[in-house]
């Protein structure tokens, strides 16, 4: 990284891979303060794919691959692209002339306290993991996506939200009227998705 650039990108495949690994993020200009962190890390058996956005992102992404036994898993390509812009999700303005389904504020960050993930193999991870696919959907459309029941989607979606630590959400219009959100995943539900 040099001089005015704030974007860091490095692919490394091959044997070097895993000596990358050991240090991966500490190649970053320490005087950035990144925003955005996306890690690509494949080895024989999987991919892994932790990204992160907001203040301190490399950070959060380190410690998501801190947890990766590099020595029984190790990396054979490293995709690692990192940023920071200085357009902040606080400028957001709602379109003049909106159609349903357009975003109508800016993302609300979840107000839980702390992270618990769903049990592998339930409906409610299969919602996460289709929000991960597919990136940010209202309840109707991911009921849709996972053949599940609109309104215990949209309950799980909240539950998501409010309690569980995993998405944020953001109002959208709805020409009938009412309340009606469009969800997208967190750091926090990116890492329980990738694990």
């Amino acid at each position: 990284m040099t001089g005015n650039d704030d974007t860091l990108e490095l692919d490394v495949s091959g044997s070097s891979a895993r000596q990358i690994a050991q240090n991966l993020l500490t190649l970053a200009d320490s005087d950035v303060d990144y925003n955005r962190a996306d890690v690509r890390v494949e080895t024989e058996v999987a991919t892994l794919n932790p990204s992160a956005d907001g203040a301190g992102a490399d950070e959060l992404v380190a410690t998501m691959l801190a947890g990766v036994d590099w020595d029984t898993h190790p990396p054979t390509r490293i995709v690692v692209d990192m940023s920071a812009d200085d357009t902040a999700e606080e400028s957001f303005s709602p379109p003049e002339d909106p159609s349903e389904g357009d975003r109508m504020e800016a993302w609300q960050p979840s107000p839980a306290e702390s992270v618990r993930p769903p049990r592998p193999g339930t409906r409610r991870k299969a919602m996460l993991v289709s929000l991960a696919k597919h990136g940010p959907a209202r309840a109707a459309e991911l009921a849709d996506e996972i053949d599940y029941d609109r309104g215990a989607v949209s309950n799980d979606l909240s539950v998501f939200w409010r309690e569980y630590g995993l998405v944020e959400r953001a109002q959208t219009f709805s020409p009938g009227g009412g309340e009606a959100f469009t969800y997208r995943l967190n750091d926090h539900g990116r890492a329980v998705v990738g694990g």
